[in-house]
């Protein structure tokens, strides 16, 4: 079929159609705010905690007491090892963690970071029984 300049076919007032609803569903996505924040001019200070969780004990409860127990300079909490076997007692697992402190200001002194790690260590032992795993 051919069509004359200035005439459109059936064919083109579907493709019309169909992407007149693309802008649309593009603007219902973009309601999403996004935030940016300043790059840290100070260092992160990590830490590796290994700890002994029961079986029945989920990971994310575990996240969620180490975010709570962190404090306010608490920058990321991230699992990164799940360990069973040789060394870990019948009905335990090891789940390793690495937490960031960071202060806005100033670098963290050593004397902070292991007060900050303390708490959190006590913390999951009062309210999950948790411990660190022995080295």
């Amino acid at each position: 079929m051919e069509v004359a300049l200035g005439e459109l076919s059936s064919d083109d007032v579907a493709a019309a159609r169909a992407h007149a609803h693309a802008p649309a569903e593009r603007e219902s996505g973009a309601t999403r705010a996004v935030r940016f924040a300043p790059l840290p001019t100070t260092p992160a200070a990590e830490i590796d905690l290994a700890l002994l969780v029961p079986d029945t004990t989920l990971a994310a409860t575990v996240e969620a007491t180490l975010k709570a127990a962190g404090g306010e300079l608490l920058e990321r909490v991230e699992l990164f090892d799940e360990f069973r076997g040789t060394g870990i007692p019948a009905g335990m697992r090891s789940l390793a963690w690495r937490l960031t402190w960071r202060h806005p200001e100033r670098t963290l002194r050593d004397k902070e970071i292991e007060g900050r790690r303390s708490r959190v260590l006590d913390i999951l032992d009062k309210e999950l029984g948790i411990r660190p795993r022995a080295s």
